[in-house]
């Protein structure tokens, strides 16, 4: 809605616009303060600060992965994304007043995150609080959007605690049943490489992605493939890490990318065709980044190993 028109203003390719807006939509899945990281963390019981700073990095790579593809096809072809308005330093500045109070908000509950000085429970009602103040310093809250906040609030915890007790009972019911053991091992009998495993399971989640939601994947999924990780021999923190990016290809992965026809909805004139043409030098830079993960692992779990 906001960078669309811009795009278009400049005579951006259709392809390119749209692609890169469908594409770029991913990347919060793995930037704190990432709601799937969170969901995540409880269906796993992994500390949900840790996966905070090992999604920060290969967030931060997927954008430089995504800048530099935009780099190459504008250079290849100056048409795709003509050049705009220059603007000058104290412009650029001067526009960082109006994100200054969002980056604040963020440092403030990352740190705390980090720092230990409040759980990811206390980090949201901190987060929520500091934005209440905000919006009342503004004087722009008026009991109107108050309301429909708060509804909009019950309504998505009403979702995410509907899934959390599924998910729990399938857990549950995984663990009474010893499905996840069975399965380990299984395939550690198979005496197969464990990435040829991880590989394997990634490809499942692409497969999944034509049908299901991220938070449905999860729920479904995570109770029998984190085990297996584990039996393997791969850190938890690495292979959750690995399964946010596969949720993260299969929303944009064809024949049917969920990400794709949200783009659609914005820009109904667009083909969907045309859409996931401008995506595919993205998936190319996603994959390229998926097998840098797989074989450098350090890039996941260096950070949060580090601080810990």
């Amino acid at each position: 809605l906001v960078s669309l028109p811009e795009m278009r203003k400049y005579r951006y390719s259709p392809a390119l616009a749209t692609g890169s807006i469908a594409a770029g939509g991913t990347i919060g899945s793995l930037i704190p303060p990432s709601g799937m990281l969170i969901v995540l963390g409880l269906l796993t019981e992994l500390s949900i600060s840790k996966l905070f700073l090992a999604g920060l990095v290969p967030g931060i790579l997927e954008a430089i992965f995504y800048m530099a593809t935009i780099f190459l096809l504008c250079s290849w072809r100056p048409a795709l994304g003509p050049p705009g308005r220059r603007y000058s330093w104290a412009e650029r500045f001067s526009s960082l007043k109006v994100v200054g109070e969002v980056v604040l908000l963020m440092a403030l509950v990352l740190g705390g995150l980090v720092g230990g000085l409040f759980t990811p429970t206390e980090a949201g009602a901190v987060g929520a609080s500091g934005a209440l103040a905000f919006a009342l310093i503004r004087k722009r809250l008026t009991v109107a959007k108050f309301k429909a906040a708060i509804v909009a609030t019950l309504k998505t915890t009403g979702f995410l605690y509907a899934i959390f007790i599924g998910a729990f009972m399938m857990t549950s019911f995984m663990t009474a049943t010893g499905i996840p053991a069975a399965i380990s091992e299984s395939i550690v009998e198979l005496d197969v490489a464990p990435l040829l495993a991880i590989l394997a399971i990634f490809l499942i989640y692409l497969l999944l992605g034509a049908v299901l939601d991220t938070t449905g994947m999860m729920a479904l999924t995570v109770p029998v493939f984190f085990p297996v990780a584990q039996a393997l021999g791969f850190e938890g923190i690495w292979f959750a890490i690995i399964i946010i990016r596969a949720m993260e290809i299969a929303l944009i992965t064809p024949p049917i990318g969920m990400a794709v026809y949200l783009v659609k909805s914005v820009a109904p004139d667009v083909p969907v065709g045309t859409i996931f043409r401008g995506i595919t030098p993205f998936l190319a830079a996603d994959f390229l980044l998926v097998m840098l993960l797989l074989f450098v692992p350090g890039i996941i779990t260096f950070l949060p190993n580090w601080l810990s």
